[in-house]
Order: C-alpha cells, then sequence, then structure tokens
C-alpha cells in the first residue's frame, strides 16, 4: 500500500472518531419527573399512602407539596411508570425544603422497579435520606439488559404530622456509550465505517509486520542475546501485558455493572488489593533497597556460583520489599489484622495435646482461616510465638525460613535437569518473581511452597532410602499444614510413571503417611480425614451455598478468569512471554520427561482445582505460590536453546525487581 493510502486511512480514523467523540458527548434532556405531558391525574401520578395524607403539584408543575395529617405519622407518595432503554445509566436529585431538625425520624424516599416488556418487575431499589434536613437527595441506577421502563416513586415517610415541598426532581438519563451508539442515527454508521477503517489499518499493519518477519523474529530472543537494549521490544511486551489486564478489568467491571451481577472486585484481577501513594519513608527504604539491586547486578557474575549467597540476598530482597509498606503493614498486619488470621488461634493454645484433642469439634468455630486448614497451620505460628514472643519477629522468621528452604530445594531440583549456572539463575529469578516478593513473608503458604519443593526434590531422586524419607517428611510437613497438599499427588504420580514406568516409590510414600496419621490419631485421637471433610463443609457450603457453578455460575466464570490472570500478573509479563515461547518450542514429553513435564502435569491438577470451585475468589498469587517454582522449568528449556547474554541476565532480573518495587509502593495486599 503507498503512503499516500496510508495517510488517508489514519485521516478517516481521526475523523470517524471525532464524529463518534462528538456524538457520544452530546447533552441529554433532564425531565421534570412531575411534568409528564401522557399522564392524567396530577400529570398522570399514582397517588399512594396512608390514610389522612395529601399530595398536591404546583400549577407550574415545578413543585410537589406532601402532607401527612395523622399525629401518630404515616407514608404518602406518588409515582409514575417511563418507558427507558436498557443498559443506560440514570441519575437523579431531588431538593426539598428542610426540616426542623427535632423531625429527624423523617425521611424522603425514591423506589425505583425495573420491569421487562412483559411487565414482570425484574430489579427494586430504594434510595432515602439521612437525616431529612438535608435538603437533598441523589443518587444513580443502570438499567438491565432487559429493562423496558421503570415505574419511579417519590414520597416521605414519618413517625410523625408533616409538610414537605419536593422542588423540581430531575431525571438524568446518561447512556452507556454502546446504547447510544445503537439510538443515535448518525452514530452508529460512524461506528460501523471506525470498525471497518480499523480492519484495514490492522491488515496493513500485519502485511507490514509480515514483510520484515526475518527482523522481528529474533523477538525476545534478540531481547536476551544482543546489546543494546532493545526498548521496542519492552515497550511491546510490557504494553499487551498491562494493557490486556486494564482492558479485561473494564470489560468484566461493565459485564458486571450493566449487565448481570456477580463477583467482580473493582481491581480485578485483585481482589484483595487497595491502592496506595508511598510516603517519604517508603520512598527512602524504595531507594536503599534499589542502590543494594544495583550493587548485586553490578557484582552478579561472582554471585551466580554460589547459592548461599542468592539464598541472601533472596532474604534481603523479601523482607525489603515488604518493609516498603512500613514495619506495621508489612511484617505486624498482615499476622494480626483484621481478624481471621491463624494468630487468633494460636495465642489461645494451651496444650498442644488438648488442641489436637479437640480440634474436630472446635474446627467450625476457629478463625476463617485455620478452620479450613489442618492443625500444622495454627501450631506453626503456636510455637514460632512462644519462641519469638511478637508477631513481627514470627513474619520475620517465616520469610526468611521460606526463602531458605525454597531456594536451596529448587536450585537442587533444577540442577538435576540443568547445568549449574542455569540452576542458580533460575534460583534468582524464582526469588524475585512479584508474587513471592510481596507474599513469602509472614505468610504460611510461603512455608507450604517450601514444603512442597522439598517433597518434590526428594522425591525425584534416584536413590531410594534417602529419596523416600525425605519426600515423607517433607510430605507430612505440607500435608500437616494444608489440605491443598493433594494437589501434588496426581502430577508426581504420573510424573513417577512416565519417568521409571512404576509407582512404586509413590505407594509406598502414601502408605507411610497414612500410618502416621493412624499413629496421631491413636495418639491424640485427631482424625485427619474427618478434618478434612470438615473443612470442605465450610469451603463449598458456608462459603458458596455449595458448587459454586450451579449455585452462582456467573461468579463461577468471573473468579476462574480472575484466579488466573492474577497468577498472570504476579508473574510478571517477560517471564510469561518465556514460559509460553519455551513450552512451545522446545518442551516435549516423549522426547524429554524432565521437569518441564512435571509442570504440564502440576498446571493440568491446577486447572482441574479451578474448575472444581477451588479458590473461590481473592488472592489466588498467595494461596497458589506453590505453582511458581515450576514455572521456570519450561523457561530454562529456553534459556538452553537461546544463549543468554550478560545483558540478557541482567535485563530479566530487573525486569522483576522493577515490577516488585512498583506494586510494593503503589498497592496494599492485605489477607
Amino acid at each position: 500500500m503507498s503512503q499516500k493510502n496510508v495517510i488517508i486511512i489514519l485521516l478517516l480514523s481521526i475523523g470517524f472518531t471525532g464524529v463518534l467523540y462528538w456524538r457520544l458527548n452530546l447533552p441529554v434532556d433532564t425531565p421534570n419527573l412531575l411534568d409528564n405531558t401522557n399522564l392524567i391525574e396530577l400529570n398522570g401520578w399514582d397517588i399512594k399512602g396512608t390514610e389522612n395524607t395529601t399530595a398536591t403539584a404546583s400549577p407550574d408543575k415545578s413543585a410537589l407539596s406532601l402532607s401527612i395529617l395523622s399525629s401518630s405519622g404515616g407514608w404518602v407518595g406518588v409515582g409514575q411508570k417511563l418507558d427507558v432503554d436498557p443498559l443506560q445509566q440514570h441519575t437523579f436529585t431531588i431538593h426539598y425544603d428542610p426540616l426542623p431538625t427535632n423531625e429527624t425520624n423523617a425521611l424522603v424516599v425514591l423506589q425505583v422497579v425495573q420491569v421487562n416488556k412483559a411487565g414482570a418487575p425484574t430489579k427494586s431499589e430504594e434510595f432515602s435520606s439521612s437525616p431529612i434536613d438535608q435538603g437533598t437527595l441523589s443518587g444513580n441506577f443502570t438499567t438491565g439488559l432487559t429493562t423496558a421502563a421503570i415505574e419511579i416513586g417519590i414520597g416521605v415517610k414519618s413517625l410523625q404530622a408533616l409538610s414537605i415541598n419536593i422542588h423540581q426532581p430531575d431525571l438524568q438519563v446518561t447512556p452507556q456509550w454502546y446504547t447510544r451508539i445503537i439510538h443515535d442515527p448518525i452514530a452508529l454508521p460512524t461506528f460501523i465505517l471506525l470498525v471497518i477503517n480499523i480492519g484495514i489499518t490492522i491488515s496493513v499493519i500485519i502485511t507490514f509486520l509480515w514483510s520484515k518477519k526475518h527482523i522481528l523474529s529474533g523477538g525476545m530472543d534478540g531481547l536476551l542475546t544482543t546489546t543494546p537494549l532493545r526498548i521496542s521490544y519492552i515497550v511491546w511486551v510490557s504494553g499487551v501485558f498491562f494493557g490486556l489486564i486494564v482492558v479485561m478489568n473494564r470489560i468484566i467491571r461493565a459485564i458486571c455493572t450493566n449487565i448481570i451481577s456477580f463477583s467482580c472486585p473493582v481491581n480485578w484481577p485483585m481482589s484483595v488489593f487497595s491502592w496506595r501513594l508511598p510516603d517519604m519513608q517508603n520512598l527512602l527504604i524504595a531507594g536503599l533497597l534499589t542502590l543494594i539491586f544495583l550493587t548485586v547486578l553490578k557484582y552478579l557474575d561472582h554471585i551466580l556460583p554460589n547459592i548461599w549467597l542468592i539464598i541472601v540476598i533472596g532474604i534481603i530482597f523479601v523482607l525489603g520489599s515488604n518493609l516498603i509498606q512500613g514495619w506495621t503493614l508489612g511484617f505486624r498486619e498482615p499476622m494480626t489484622g483484621g481478624g481471621g488470621q491463624y494468630y487468633y488461634d494460636a495465642i489461645k493454645i494451651n496444650s498442644v495435646l488438648d488442641f489436637l484433642q479437640n480440634y474436630e469439634i472446635n474446627q467450625p468455630m476457629l478463625e476463617n482461616h485455620t478452620r479450613t486448614h489442618p492443625p500444622g497451620a495454627p501450631l506453626t505460628i503456636y510455637a514460632l510465638l512462644n519462641l519469638l514472643k511478637r508477631p513481627e519477629f514470627v513474619s520475620l522468621i517465616i520469610g526468611g525460613l521460606s526463602v531458605t528452604v525454597s531456594i536451596y530445594f529448587f536450585q537442587k531440583l533444577a540442577a538435576t535437569q540443568f547445568e549449574w549456572h542455569m540452576s542458580n539463575y533460575l534460583s534468582l529469578l524464582f526469588i524475585l518473581i512479584p508474587a513471592v516478593q510481596i507474599y513469602f513473608a509472614a505468610s504460611i503458604d510461603a512455608l507450604i511452597s517450601s514444603y512442597l519443593l522439598g517433597f518434590v526434590y526428594f522425591f525425584v531422586q534416584p536413590k531410594i532410602k534417602y529419596s523416600i524419607v525425605g519426600a515423607i517428611i517433607f510430605l507430612f510437613l505440607a500435608s500437616f499444614t494444608t489440605f491443598g497438599f493433594v494437589f501434588i499427588l496426581p502430577p508426581i504420580i504420573i510424573y513417577e510413571l512416565l519417568k521409571r514406568r512404576t509407582i512404586i516409590k509413590s505407594i509406598i510414600i502414601l502408605f507411610s503417611l497414612i500410618i502416621i496419621y493412624i499413629i496421631i490419631y491413636q495418639a491424640t485421637s485427631f482424625n485427619y480425614l474427618n478434618s478434612f471433610f470438615v473443612a470442605a463443609h465450610i469451603e463449598g457450603i458456608e462459603h458458596t451455598g455449595g458448587f459454586m457453578l450451579i449455585s452462582e455460575p456467573a461468579s463461577y466464570i468471573a473468579t476462574r478468569l480472575e484466579g488466573v490472570f492474577e497468577l498472570i500478573l504476579f508473574f510478571g509479563p517477560f517471564l510469561m512471554v518465556m514460559l509460553l515461547i519455551g513450552w512451545y518450542r522446545y518442551s516435549s514429553i516423549k522426547a524429554d520427561p524432565g521437569l518441564p513435564t512435571l509442570t504440564l502435569l502440576i498446571l493440568i491438577t491446577v486447572a482441574g482445582l479451578f474448575l472444581a470451585g477451588l479458590y473461590r475468589t481473592g488472592e489466588t498469587a498467595r494461596i497458589s505460590l506453590y505453582i511458581y517454582p515450576y514455572l521456570l522449568f519450561p523457561i530454562a528449556k529456553y534459556l538452553m536453546n537461546v544463549p543468554l547474554s550478560k545483558h540478557g541476565e541482567k535485563f530479566l532480573v530487573s525486569a522483576l525487581f522493577s515490577q516488585t518495587i512498583l506494586m510494593q509502593l503503589f498497592g496494599h495486599y492485605f489477607w
């Protein structure tokens, strides 16, 4: 296509966009609710109320006088039916005479009932003043997809006699952009032409890119293997990644608000999240942490050979990035804030034996987090509190211990298939993943992730006795802390079958775990299986009213998407791109049933958990921390086939660190 035609296409797009903007921003008439020419009595209003009440409109229809004559009070109001379009936002404002402050029991009320074409009510909303002497009642409502009309009423309620004048109640219609396009005779064809023009533009861009495919084929490979930094790829990957998150947020919120109600947090896909502005102390800590990171970056070649240096750096960054939130928000509040925490059950434990003996009986009455977990979770907090006394110190120890155990076993696990430099570099990437940085301090889920890594490491070892004993210990620790440990069993059994053509090790380990819990039952009367069913009942029935797909199908679909996108958001754009490329290009179950195959089996299992309705909503990145280390194995396959430059190594860790710092500075992730 010639340069002249490209310019014409761009000018047409600008022109169509301008016309569309003009039509979508035209002012909308604001009707007076007391002035409707199609009405008969009191201009068509249906007068309702208790005995000894009156409703009179002024001759110019500018005011409505409502009176309750009985000394015992009552209510009086008028209402009418208005035809409306679906998916439109309506804003109303009612002005009325302020009343004496001693008549604060009176309320001005506006009620809206939406009805469909058959006349059946679909939604009812009521707005009331509080207190009445404010003189103004305002609010808004949005018509649903099937709404054809609204029955709107204005009235007053009181426990004593009163008279009130309501002045020019306005109902302003603010249509959604897509309904305005549908109803506007100019906007609709303009929108169609704009869509066609955009399609032509996209086809031109695709044709151009295809003609330059030899340049673009480097893609992420070029970003990692060349220098200087390829800014275009950084902008492209980051823009598409975060742009997709924003677009999905707006789509989900629009559907939830205007079409069908379901669980849709404002900051989707993060439900347990709030924006914040950093203060000077937060900025200083972030600056100090950045200086430490730049030092690490400078001496990266000397750090990577030493796994213990990586562990120390990991502890510094996990604790330091959470300190950006402040001492209280970063370490105390995750342990004690908001109620529902393990801490509040842990401080009530007087005897570990009594706690275990009565756990199932007390389980439904325990805090929200405790009652859906085995007793190992609160007992861990109990033990650490007895040792350290203060909850902040418990958070610090959980963070340090989780980082140490996780990196140690992750590096050992990665080294079973990849050379030392790759396994050490993956360990550094793992500890810099935003989800790990944000949730590894103070979170029991971090310990669970560590236990599961220990289990998998020992499981894949070739020495049978060493492998089985270690695997039993860490599987028990994981199972005693979370019922969710069962997720690891199907993938690890299938992995053993693919790798060794037998499942004898899996059988021995599971049988040993059952024996351990039988011994615990004999010693303490704690029944692990019964406790599991109690937790399942609480999680499945009390939280959702049953299987969510049946009881809340819209929320089921929305929360499944929410969980997946939160996991992706906390993983970061560049690791996500490499994960997909590594899987697509270089991973093969038949050719190499190694660690990337284990990753695939784990993700299939997690997908099954999502489909079953687990992770109802919120904090999926925290609850599913155990997933992240395994996502790095397909990335390792990618990096093995794309020689890393020193620049590439530093860029990846810088991208992860930068995302973490920004997320910690401007967000709060209290659970």
